[in-house]
């Protein structure tokens, strides 16, 4: 394998991996931007303050009718001479209070039901909205994954291939961007053998293992 073939090897390497992490560095910007929008704080914020002000308005709904009832429970008084009728008298001054009680009640539960409306719908828009964003977000790993591992697959081939051709070509070879260092095998020897043959210098040579030799490849600085 000719050096100039190896050194084209390692400059579309160096270009894969700067592929790869551009990929991650997109895929990081997409998922920061999809986030929960403000307008459904604005949402939960303007259901709050309707909420309120139905609360409000039923309060002050409650006292115009105390006060509208208390003229007329003032007016209802146990005349001196009809002392035999208080028991009548009595009653209707219950029946009045429970008049009111009954037009205050209605208000408050016209108020609740409101209100338990406009909760429903704030909460379906932020679930709607929550679930919108983890779609999105699945999207987007989907979408990266499929290509990373694209990407890392030619990677792994372009490395596999350089440190054969490099071991082939037995030397080390600087690409623009990489560096692909060619180290010889180790040379290791059999004690064992050696230990037996100390007499028999010739054939010390007989211990002696060459190992294969190895390629790592190194980003340029």
């Amino acid at each position: 394998m000719d050096e100039i073939t190896i050194k084209t090897k390692l400059d579309s390497l160096a270009e894969y991996e700067s592929q790869r992490s551009l990929l991650d560095i997109q895929k990081s910007e997409l998922l920061s931007v999809v986030q929960v929008p403000s307008e459904v704080q604005d949402i939960v914020a303007d259901g709050n303050k309707r909420a309120s002000a139905l609360r409000v308005e039923a309060q002050q709904s409650a006292i115009q009718i105390d006060e509208e009832y208390r003229a007329r429970l003032d007016a209802v008084v146990v005349p001196e001479e009809i002392r035999a009728a208080f028991d009548a008298i009595e009653k209707q001054r219950a029946a009045i209070v429970a008049e009111r009680d009954a037009l205050k009640a209605g208000v408050y539960a016209q108020v609740g039901e409101q209100e338990k409306s406009i909760r429903e719908a704030v909460d379906a828009k932020v679930r709607e909205t929550f679930d919108a964003v983890a779609a999105r977000k699945r999207e987007i790993e989907e979408e990266f994954g499929g290509k990373a591992q694209a990407v890392d697959e030619n990677i792994a081939k372009l490395k596999a291939e350089i440190e054969k051709d490099v071991a082939a070509h037995g030397a080390s070879v600087k690409g623009q961007y990489k560096h692909a260092v060619y180290s010889p095998g180790r040379v290791t020897w059999n004690t064992e053998k050696l230990d037996g043959m100390v007499a028999l210098i010739p054939q010390i040579g007989e211990a002696r293992k060459v190992g294969q030799p190895s390629v790592s490849i190194r980003s340029i600085k």
